[in-house]
């Protein structure tokens, strides 16, 4: 959050300031939690001011930002993964045994989901439940291998999306709030429009995505693993660089980070169509196959 990282552990939670070399410690006795009903699970995203610490059936907001709990509540839940809106106004969880709540956290009510609506329980490392950056829409992973993404005003389902996830699993809703990206154990990234209501790409790899980085001023999104990065076109997700030993992309400036052994390097992108722009004012008899242009996504 605002260049500052943020890290649950079993004692509290740590705000590390990179730029200052800063890094302060807060007890969850301080945060007013009892510490003794929480294992060090916690839900953090990237530039989401608020985030969720979890187990043992206890929930506890909080505000990220302000450093502070905003509310905690206790359910008869074995809580196996928890997701918070970013505007902090709903909590959605699953359970061991699959069940699923969503939550208003203005009053702690529970919400109306739709009949035999099932978790699928799974040894995955990321969560299998997700919300929109918006907060217009929610997305879990249900014991019959689909995807279900639905609504958040009274949660109907409005995509049914199916997956094989037993060992690897990544969901996210793009910066647009409208492209739905699912990867499961064949590890092809599918990227589906929910307002077209239809599958606008598909994208092969050979990697467990772990966390994607969209960049709105460059309509540019980066998909990694921490080891090797893929970076695609916002507009249609067609492939523009795929990037070995790259664990991020600093966007806003198009730069790849680079870790190989012992060594840590960056890297600036470089866009095909405006070398071969170049390229082309440079050498007249210049030409490209279809082919060509198909493998650097030119049109």
């Amino acid at each position: 959050v605002d260049g500052t990282f943020v890290a649950a552990t079993n004692l509290g939670v740590n705000y590390i300031d990179p730029l200052k070399h800063t890094k302060e410690k807060i007890t969850y006795a301080e945060l007013g939690i009892e510490a003794q009903i929480f294992s060090p699970n916690a839900h953090l995203e990237e530039n989401n001011p608020y985030g969720l610490i979890y187990g043992n059936g206890a929930i506890c907001l909080l505000d990220i930002v302000e450093r502070k709990p905003v509310t905690s509540l206790t359910t008869d839940l074995s809580i196996q993964y928890a997701a918070v809106s970013r505007d902090g106004s709903h909590i959605y969880c699953t359970d061991d045994n699959g069940e699923i709540k969503a939550f208003k956290t203005s009053d702690l009510s529970g919400e109306a989901l739709p009949a035999g609506l099932s978790a699928k329980k799974t040894v995955v490392q990321s969560s299998t439940i997700t919300v929109s950056r918006d907060g217009s829409y929610w997305a879990v992973l249900c014991s019959d291998n689909m995807v279900r993404i639905l609504r958040t005003a009274n949660n109907p389902v409005i995509a049914e999306l199916p997956v094989y996830s037993d060992t690897t699993l990544f969901m996210a809703f793009a910066e647009d709030n409208k492209t739905f990206l699912l990867q499961g154990d064949d590890k092809r990234v599918f990227f589906y429009d929910l307002t077209e209501n239809k599958y606008v790409n598909t994208l092969p790899t050979d990697i467990a995505i772990s966390s994607c980085i969209f960049d709105g001023e460059d309509s540019l999104s980066a998909l990694t693993d921490g080891n090797d990065l893929y970076l695609l076109s916002s507009e249609d997700y067609g492939l523009l660089a795929y990037v070995p030993h790259a664990f991020t992309f600093i966007k806003g400036e198009k730069l790849f980070i680079l870790k190989e052994r012992t060594s840590v390097s960056k890297l600036h992108y470089k866009n095909y169509t405006e070398l071969i722009a170049e390229a082309k004012e440079q050498f007249d008899d210049l030409t490209l196959s279809e082919e060509k242009k198909m493998q650097y996504n030119i049109n």
